[in-house]
């Protein structure tokens, strides 16, 4: 169905996914394996914008992901990296209540100057070569 609760339906391993979302298989575009993909999910949860805000906050560093920009708003945007990957995570209200989560995950190249990028114990590493990146 386009609304799949995700304790049937796991599309990711990387994101962290909050208790109870519902992912909306028509707005989504998943590329890739479950851990190294590309695209966009979405999801609907019950939890308000400050909590699910909270929430990515805290769980994304737990998988690697290294915070680099949030706004906490009407609309919250949260900027996250790991290794040569951004994650965008957007949060917006719903209308009767709840959230709608977009999480937009992207590969990027590190700049040519050799910027270092932290692994995922927050080690910094040297960056990876973009002729290394793999194809999307």
């Amino acid at each position: 169905s386009d609304d799949t609760t995700l304790a049937n339906f796991q599309p990711t391993t990387d994101i962290p996914i909050p208790a109870g979302a519902k992912f909306d298989a028509s707005q989504s575009l998943v590329l890739s394996g479950k851990d190294y993909w590309t695209g966009r999910l979405v999801l609907t949860v019950k939890p308000n914008i400050s909590a699910i805000f909270a929430f990515y906050q805290q769980e994304m560093p737990t998988l690697g992901w290294r915070s680099v920009a949030s706004v906490l708003s009407t609309t919250s945007v949260l900027t996250f990296i790991r290794q040569n990957r951004t994650a965008t995570i957007q949060i917006a209200p719903v209308r009767f209540g709840g959230s709608t989560i977009s999480v937009t995950v992207a590969t990027h190249a590190p700049d040519k100057k050799g910027v270092t990028q932290p692994d995922k114990k927050g080690v910094t590493q040297p960056a990876v070569d973009s002729k290394a990146l793999p194809p999307l």
